[in-house]
């Protein structure tokens, strides 16, 4: 089995940190870099090409921080 990591910031999970599997909040990160990067948010650029590269099945083996995915998805922050 291989070490699950954040998909953000490449870390796996901390004391204060803990990995989330969650497929429903992946594919709403997917559509806010998306949504950013048409914005021209371009330091999101790798991970949105990632995100998108994978597969239904494989963006359910994804793994994140609540931490490092709220900035991304945080609507008020696109408007």
């Amino acid at each position: 089995m291989s070490e699950q990591i954040c998909v953000i910031c490449n870390d796996d999970a901390t004391a204060t940190k803990r990995l989330i599997n969650n497929p429903d909040m992946v594919e709403e990160l997917v559509s806010c870099c998306r949504e950013r990067l048409n914005l021209g948010q371009s330091d999101i650029k790798q991970l949105a090409d990632h995100l998108t590269s994978l597969n239904k099945s494989e963006r359910r083996l994804v793994h994140y921080h609540s931490e490092c995915r709220k900035p991304i998805v945080n609507k008020s922050k696109i408007k």
